[in-house]
Protein backbone atom coordinates (compact mmCIF):
# COMPACT_ATOMS: atom_id res chain seq x y z
CA UNK A 1 0.00 0.00 0.00
CA UNK A 2 1.36 3.46 -0.86
CA UNK A 3 2.27 5.58 2.17
CA UNK A 4 -0.56 8.08 2.79
CA UNK A 5 0.24 11.80 2.63
CA UNK A 6 -1.47 15.13 3.16
CA UNK A 7 -2.58 16.86 -0.02
CA UNK A 8 -0.70 20.14 -0.41
CA UNK A 9 -2.58 21.36 -3.49
CA UNK A 10 -3.23 25.09 -3.18
CA UNK A 11 -0.73 25.64 -0.37
CA UNK A 12 1.92 28.34 -0.69
CA UNK A 13 5.57 27.85 0.20
CA UNK A 14 7.69 30.95 -0.30
CA UNK A 15 6.93 32.02 -3.86
CA UNK A 16 5.63 28.57 -4.83
CA UNK A 17 1.96 27.64 -5.14
CA UNK A 18 1.36 23.88 -5.19
CA UNK A 19 -0.66 22.78 -8.23
CA UNK A 20 -0.91 19.08 -7.47
CA UNK A 21 0.74 15.75 -6.70
CA UNK A 22 3.44 14.68 -9.19
CA UNK A 23 4.60 11.31 -7.82
CA UNK A 24 7.38 10.07 -5.59
CA UNK A 25 11.16 9.95 -5.76
CA UNK A 26 13.40 6.91 -5.24
CA UNK A 27 13.13 7.38 -1.47
CA UNK A 28 9.33 7.45 -1.60
CA UNK A 29 9.20 11.18 -0.79
CA UNK A 30 6.32 13.00 -2.45
CA UNK A 31 6.97 15.38 -5.36
CA UNK A 32 4.66 18.28 -6.17
CA UNK A 33 3.94 20.30 -9.29
CA UNK A 34 4.48 23.92 -8.26
CA UNK A 35 4.03 27.30 -9.92
CA UNK A 36 6.38 30.17 -9.11
CA UNK A 37 5.18 33.74 -8.67
CA UNK A 38 6.90 34.53 -12.02
CA UNK A 39 4.83 31.88 -13.83
CA UNK A 40 7.44 29.14 -14.18
CA UNK A 41 6.35 25.62 -13.22
CA UNK A 42 8.57 22.97 -11.68
CA UNK A 43 8.42 19.69 -9.78
CA UNK A 44 9.67 20.14 -6.20
CA UNK A 45 10.30 17.48 -3.58
CA UNK A 46 8.28 17.83 -0.38
CA UNK A 47 11.32 18.25 1.90
CA UNK A 48 12.54 21.25 -0.08
CA UNK A 49 9.13 22.89 0.25
CA UNK A 50 8.62 22.17 3.94
CA UNK A 51 12.15 23.15 5.01
CA UNK A 52 12.30 26.26 2.83
CA UNK A 53 15.22 24.99 0.74
CA UNK A 54 13.27 25.84 -2.42
CA UNK A 55 11.38 29.12 -2.26
CA UNK A 56 11.11 29.94 -5.97
CA UNK A 57 12.27 28.75 -9.40
CA UNK A 58 15.36 30.87 -8.86
CA UNK A 59 14.01 34.14 -10.19
CA UNK A 60 13.66 35.77 -6.77
CA UNK A 61 17.15 34.72 -5.71
CA UNK A 62 18.45 36.18 -8.95
CA UNK A 63 16.70 39.51 -8.27
CA UNK A 64 18.01 39.69 -4.71
CA UNK A 65 21.54 38.83 -5.83
CA UNK A 66 21.48 41.35 -8.66
CA UNK A 67 20.27 44.08 -6.30
CA UNK A 68 23.11 43.39 -3.85
CA UNK A 69 25.69 43.44 -6.61
CA UNK A 70 24.62 46.81 -8.04
CA UNK A 71 26.40 48.54 -5.15
CA UNK A 72 29.91 47.90 -6.52
CA UNK A 73 29.65 50.68 -9.14
CA UNK A 74 30.49 48.41 -12.09
CA UNK A 75 26.98 47.64 -13.32
CA UNK A 76 27.57 49.35 -16.68
CA UNK A 77 30.82 47.55 -17.52
CA UNK A 78 31.21 44.70 -20.05
CA UNK A 79 32.33 42.46 -17.17
CA UNK A 80 29.10 43.04 -15.26
CA UNK A 81 27.05 42.48 -18.42
CA UNK A 82 28.76 39.10 -18.94
CA UNK A 83 28.08 38.12 -15.33
CA UNK A 84 24.46 39.28 -15.59
CA UNK A 85 23.95 37.35 -18.85
CA UNK A 86 25.46 34.23 -17.27
CA UNK A 87 22.89 34.33 -14.46
CA UNK A 88 20.05 34.84 -16.91
CA UNK A 89 21.13 31.91 -19.07
CA UNK A 90 21.37 29.64 -16.04
CA UNK A 91 17.76 30.56 -15.19
CA UNK A 92 16.55 29.86 -18.73
CA UNK A 93 15.93 33.51 -19.56
CA UNK A 94 16.13 34.86 -23.12
CA UNK A 95 15.37 31.57 -24.82
CA UNK A 96 17.98 29.58 -22.88
CA UNK A 97 15.68 26.96 -21.32
CA UNK A 98 18.08 24.29 -22.59
CA UNK A 99 20.63 25.53 -20.03
CA UNK A 100 18.17 24.68 -17.25
CA UNK A 101 17.18 21.36 -18.84
CA UNK A 102 20.82 20.30 -19.12
CA UNK A 103 21.72 21.46 -15.61
CA UNK A 104 24.11 24.27 -16.51
CA UNK A 105 24.14 26.05 -13.14
CA UNK A 106 26.27 28.85 -11.70
CA UNK A 107 28.49 27.89 -8.76
CA UNK A 108 27.47 29.42 -5.42
CA UNK A 109 30.61 31.57 -5.25
CA UNK A 110 29.73 33.33 -8.51
CA UNK A 111 26.35 34.48 -7.27
CA UNK A 112 28.49 37.37 -6.01
CA UNK A 113 29.77 39.65 -8.76
CA UNK A 114 32.80 40.59 -6.66
CA UNK A 115 33.81 36.92 -6.39
CA UNK A 116 33.31 36.53 -10.13
CA UNK A 117 35.72 39.43 -10.82
CA UNK A 118 38.26 38.08 -8.34
CA UNK A 119 38.31 34.75 -10.18
CA UNK A 120 38.07 35.96 -13.79
CA UNK A 121 39.40 39.50 -13.77
CA UNK A 122 37.84 42.25 -15.88
CA UNK A 123 36.61 41.22 -19.34
CA UNK A 124 39.27 41.82 -22.03
CA UNK A 125 38.30 43.81 -25.15
CA UNK A 126 36.95 41.54 -27.88
CA UNK A 127 36.25 38.59 -25.58
CA UNK A 128 33.21 37.18 -23.76
CA UNK A 129 32.60 34.49 -21.17
CA UNK A 130 32.95 30.91 -22.44
CA UNK A 131 32.51 27.51 -20.77
CA UNK A 132 35.56 25.35 -21.54
CA UNK A 133 33.64 22.08 -21.14
CA UNK A 134 30.21 22.47 -22.73
CA UNK A 135 28.78 19.66 -20.60
CA UNK A 136 29.41 21.53 -17.34
CA UNK A 137 28.16 24.75 -15.77
CA UNK A 138 29.77 28.02 -14.73
CA UNK A 139 32.72 28.02 -12.32
CA UNK A 140 36.30 29.27 -12.15
CA UNK A 141 37.70 25.93 -13.33
CA UNK A 142 35.38 25.73 -16.34
CA UNK A 143 35.31 29.29 -17.70
CA UNK A 144 37.58 31.62 -19.65
CA UNK A 145 37.42 34.88 -21.57
CA UNK A 146 37.38 33.88 -25.26
CA UNK A 147 37.14 35.46 -28.69
CA UNK A 148 34.09 34.77 -30.93
CA UNK A 149 36.17 32.36 -33.05
CA UNK A 150 37.38 30.48 -29.96
CA UNK A 151 33.79 30.17 -28.75
CA UNK A 152 32.52 29.05 -32.16
CA UNK A 153 35.20 26.37 -32.24
CA UNK A 154 34.09 25.18 -28.79
CA UNK A 155 30.41 24.55 -29.61
CA UNK A 156 28.88 21.07 -29.64
CA UNK A 157 27.57 21.80 -33.16
CA UNK A 158 30.90 22.94 -34.61
CA UNK A 159 31.40 21.57 -38.15
CA UNK A 160 34.92 20.44 -38.96
CA UNK A 161 36.65 20.15 -42.36
CA UNK A 162 39.99 18.73 -43.48
CA UNK A 163 42.17 21.01 -45.58
CA UNK A 164 45.80 20.29 -46.50
CA UNK A 165 45.61 17.28 -44.20
CA UNK A 166 44.64 19.41 -41.18
CA UNK A 167 41.32 19.07 -39.37
CA UNK A 168 39.90 22.47 -38.43
CA UNK A 169 36.56 24.16 -37.66
CA UNK A 170 34.62 25.25 -40.74
CA UNK A 171 34.54 28.91 -39.65
CA UNK A 172 38.27 28.90 -38.97
CA UNK A 173 38.93 27.46 -42.45
CA UNK A 174 36.85 30.24 -44.02
CA UNK A 175 38.90 32.85 -42.23
CA UNK A 176 42.24 31.16 -42.84
CA UNK A 177 41.72 30.69 -46.59
CA UNK A 178 39.76 33.93 -47.11
CA UNK A 179 36.57 32.21 -48.33
CA UNK A 180 33.19 33.53 -47.23
CA UNK A 181 30.92 31.13 -45.34
CA UNK A 182 28.19 31.39 -47.99
CA UNK A 183 30.65 30.67 -50.79
CA UNK A 184 32.13 27.68 -48.96
CA UNK A 185 28.71 26.19 -48.24
CA UNK A 186 27.69 26.71 -51.87
CA UNK A 187 30.80 24.89 -53.12
CA UNK A 188 30.26 21.98 -50.74
CA UNK A 189 26.58 21.67 -51.73
CA UNK A 190 27.64 21.52 -55.38
CA UNK A 191 29.93 18.56 -54.86
CA UNK A 192 33.27 20.24 -54.27
CA UNK A 193 35.55 18.43 -51.85
CA UNK A 194 36.62 20.20 -48.66
CA UNK A 195 40.10 20.64 -50.14
CA UNK A 196 38.71 22.12 -53.39
CA UNK A 197 36.34 24.37 -51.43
CA UNK A 198 39.12 26.21 -49.64
CA UNK A 199 42.22 25.78 -51.82
CA UNK A 200 42.38 26.60 -55.53
CA UNK A 201 43.47 23.58 -57.56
Amino acid sequence: MPTPFRDKTGQVFGYWTVLGFAGRDSRNATIWNCKCICGNEKKVIVGSLMKGKSKSCGCMQYKVTAEKNRKHGLSGTPTYKSWHAMLQRSEGKGGHQSYVDRGFTVCDRWMSFINFVEDMGMRPIGKTLDRINNTKGYSKDNCRWATPIEQANNKDTTKYVVVNGEKMPFMYACKKFNVTENCARHRLRNGKSEQETFVKQ
